[in-house]
């Protein structure tokens, strides 16, 4: 008897997981937002983000929220990306969106789409704190099978898919923000981190260098991460 309850008990837990990870996206998708057959948004004040996805705990908080979602959206939107989060996919995509003070607004994608895995590379010639300026670099690439391992791998060692959102706690007047996407099937993630040097972020610092070196994205050496 008690292995039959046994049983039945983690094919319940099973079947919740399996429901938890199917619906997990779906509370995202907002059939009012308007885009593009890229599915870029047309109105330029659309949140990148879903507000939700924030730690939202107190005022203070939400106004933070409210903020970071306005800026990260308003440099994706000049750089012509398209969302993540309101659509149900087949193909597997990571984004990483670097906004460093006083620099270059970048945007880098990675997507594997059945057998085929391209990266796109975006850069818009404004600056990261407030005028993004319009796109001036728009590259795509093909990966092989292996440059795509050795992301997930790195994906995997930082545990991506349960990473904590972790809002900005402080921002400095020099530094940058790393933000990182996903979205596969019906899931959609993202983490941010400030300028990630401290020892416990360098492999979340690693997942994201790894696409600056994929893209092949030219930086001056005073600038490489």
């Amino acid at each position: 008897m008690r292995g039959i309850l046994l049983f039945i008990y983690f094919v319940v837990l099973s079947f919740t997981f399996v429901f938890a990870q199917q619906t997990s996206k779906n509370k995202w998708i907002n059939q009012h937002i308007q885009t593009d057959s890229f599915n870029v948004p047309i109105n330029s004040s659309t949140y990148y983000f879903p507000l939700e996805s924030f730690y939202n705990k107190g005022k203070n908080n939400v106004k933070i929220s409210n903020y970071l979602d306005t800026w990260y959206s308003k440099m994706l939107y000049a750089l012509n990306e398209p969302l993540l989060y309101n659509k149900l996919e087949e193909k597997e995509v990571y984004r990483f969106t670097w906004l460093r003070s006083a620099k270059n607004p970048v945007s880098i994608r990675i997507e594997k789409d059945n057998e085929t895995i391209k990266l796109f590379l975006k850069v818009s010639d404004g600056e990261s704190i407030s005028n993004p300026g319009k796109l001036i670099t728009n590259k795509n690439k093909i990966l092989s099978i292996s440059q795509w391992n050795t992301f997930k791998s790195k994906i995997n060692k930082i545990r991506f898919w349960t990473l904590p959102v972790e809002e900005i706690k402080s921002i400095g007047k020099d530094g940058s923000e790393w933000i990182l996407e996903g979205s596969v099937k019906d899931n959609y993630h993202f983490a941010t981190r400030w300028s990630p040097n401290e020892y416990n972020l360098l492999l979340y610092k690693d997942c994201c260098k790894y696409l600056i070196t994929l893209s092949e994205y030219n930086l001056p050496s005073k600038e490489t991460p």
